[in-house]
């Protein structure tokens, strides 16, 4: 029904604390004339607000989210709902995570760490993670020895493609005389440089 000046009706809904904890679901109507109609919500406290505009005959659901939180940190339910959520949708598409972790770790005579690798195996794929070698062990052949050993282990567990990434900064020289190429280039990660993204396709060996 409209008002002696033709306007849509507008209905106000406030919610009490109760029913505060889950989304507002709203079912706009035509309403009866060839009007559009219109509802103004008001969540309780919080201002949620909207206004929906139908053409008569049409019915529409509007789902309505109480209220988006900007925080540097969560609770660990949160976090765990959130990547849950995820997870889950991904599986639904492509299977099970089959990530699995791989480190390659570098030790001189002492037992000290002098380089490392992080690393995962994803399908077919290893992911190198993290390539560290110490700055005084650094032009010394670690590196290509950690990465050699990261392609045969690849190579172990049925890879035949490897993948990083690198800053300007860091070694996309050292990488090309590997054999990886570059896949892509985003600017300015971080400020004045680039974020490169590098692969390489494994040989088979005896």
């Amino acid at each position: 029904m409209t008002d002696p000046g033709g306007k849509p009706p507008i209905r106000s809904w406030t919610s009490d604390a109760s029913k505060r904890a889950s989304p507002r679901v709203l079912l706009a109507t035509r309403c009866g004339h060839a009007i559009s109609q219109c509802y103004a919500v008001n969540c309780g406290a919080r201002i949620c607000s909207i206004i929906w505009f139908l053409p008569q005959s049409t019915r529409r659901t509007i789902e309505m989210i109480e209220r988006i939180i900007v925080s540097d940190e969560v609770d660990e339910t949160t976090s765990k709902t959130i990547e849950h959520g995820l997870n889950e949708y991904n599986e639904a598409c492509v299977g099970p995570d089959p990530s699995k972790p791989m480190w390659i770790v570098c030790k001189n005579e002492n037992g000290i760490i002098t380089g490392g690798i992080q690393g995962f195996i994803q399908w077919d794929w290893f992911y190198v993670a993290i390539l560290w070698v110490s700055k005084d062990h650094r032009r010394t052949g670690i590196g290509t020895r950690l990465m050699a050993e990261a392609e045969g282990t690849a190579r172990k567990n049925g890879c035949i493609r490897i993948r990083l990434a690198t800053v300007t900064f860091q070694a996309p020289d050292f990488y090309k005389k590997l054999g990886y190429a570059e896949v892509c280039r985003v600017p300015d990660i971080p400020p004045g440089h680039s974020l490169i993204w590098m692969s390489k396709m494994l040989t088979v060996q005896d």
